[in-house]
């Protein structure tokens, strides 16, 4: 099994298909191919490794693979020479403290999608300050903790 992110996707896309041939449809469809997860930091989840097995073969379908897993930096993933993007799974509130990655550019679809392509981005740990709660109308987001430059990445 393996977890694919198909950003600006609206048509149907089959997940019967091979990896490559997803990531190669999320693509022509002008969509984000995103490798989701492809490692787990904990034996005890015992998660199949299908995507960071494969990754030589697929390392240009997909246009980043997550470096995170939750709240936790995927250190292979981080040195490895496959371009990179943070995400935390994000299931349950409780989950928002984790990586995220952050851009310098408009807030458009369009030039995120060109920063991850390029990979122009950051990654940084919010801490879930300013989570809003029901009362707010507004949230600052972002908790810069970069202690060691890694390209344009960073490592905690």
């Amino acid at each position: 099994a393996a977890h694919v992110v198909a950003l600006g996707v609206t048509d149907w896309i089959s997940a019967d298909d091979d990896l490559k041939v997803i990531a190669r449809s999320i693509r022509n469809a002008g969509g984000l191919a995103i490798a989701a997860h492809p490692l787990s930091p904990s034996a005890f989840r015992n998660k199949p490794y299908y995507l960071w097995d494969r990754r030589a073969e697929l390392k240009n379908e997909f246009d980043a693979w997550e470096v995170t897993f939750h709240d936790q930096l995927l250190k292979e993933v981080i040195e490895s020479d496959l371009p990179k993007i943070a995400s935390s799974d994000l299931h349950r509130l409780e989950q928002i403290k984790s990586w995220k990655t952050s851009f310098s550019c408009a807030r458009d679809w369009k030039k995120i999608y060109e920063s991850i392509r390029a990979q122009d981005l950051s990654i940084q740990y919010y801490r879930g300050e300013g989570v809003p709660d029901r009362n707010s109308t507004h949230s600052h987001l972002g908790t810069d903790l970069f202690a060691k430059p890694l390209g344009n990445l960073a490592r905690a």
